[in-house]
């Protein structure tokens, strides 16, 4: 007995032989799939990012522990010169990076810094337990602002 079933076409075809399926089938499968692993990736990102309620993911990005303003006390301007600033974490010592007056340093490492900063003609200025957290993605940042008196 052969038994017909009738292509999407309209031609007909015997059960059990191969059927090429059409490429917009193909490509509907593998949207629907790439659409359902992006939903579970974001799912899970979120559900393991260590922010109130999932509100920020994981990425790949290295973000600041501390980010470090420099301002002339005397007229509340930025200080757009140049100077050193640093970081220390018990034998560790990071430069920052950036420019004046914005510097950052302590990327995605947390721990206890002393931060120094000097530039010509201002006193030094110095913060000591600054304390940087993290959570499970990246490091929680803080923001200093270095008054620095003339």
């Amino acid at each position: 007995m052969n038994m017909l079933r009738r292509r999407a076409t309209g031609g007909p075809t015997a059960i059990g032989s191969a059927v090429e399926p059409s490429n917009s089938t193909h490509c509907a499968s593998l949207i629907f799939v790439l659409i359902g692993a992006t939903a579970l990736l974001q799912a899970a990102c979120s559900a393991t990012s260590g922010e109130p309620n999932g509100s920020s993911s994981c990425t790949l990005e290295a973000r600041a522990g501390i980010t470090l303003t420099t301002i002339d006390s005397l007229s509340g301007q930025p200080i757009t010169t140049a100077g050193s600033v640093s970081a220390q974490d018990g034998s560790y010592i990071e430069k920052a990076t950036g420019l004046p007056p914005q510097y950052w340093m302590a990327y995605e490492r947390k721990g206890t810094y002393a931060v120094a900063v000097q530039v010509d003609g201002f006193q030094p200025w110095r913060a000591t337990n600054v304390v940087v957290s993290a959570n499970s993605c990246h490091v929680n940042a803080v923001t200093l602002t270095a008054r620095l008196v003339r």
